[in-house]
């Protein structure tokens, strides 16, 4: 069993996701994305060649912004 510790980002610098794509648009996070995005959830893919867990994470800001704007499903 793991537990769920709810946080909010640690930064208040605006964010620029704009920074994180090429312009080829290949996305690649930066080496501090665990200390500055939040985690959103993990969840376990079953595949016969070894099951990985996966995480979600959403840029900094972008969950608040969602949650204050009521742009999320229900």
């Amino acid at each position: 069993m793991a537990g769920i510790q709810q946080t909010g980002a640690q930064d208040t610098v605006a964010f620029d996701g704009f920074k994180q794509v090429d312009k080829t648009g290949n996305i690649a996070k930066s080496d501090d994305y665990r200390d500055r995005y939040q985690m959103l959830g993990a969840y376990t893919v079953i595949d016969p060649n070894g099951n990985q867990m996966r995480f979600t994470y959403a840029s900094p800001g972008a969950a608040a912004y969602c949650h204050r704007n009521k742009k999320f499903a229900e």
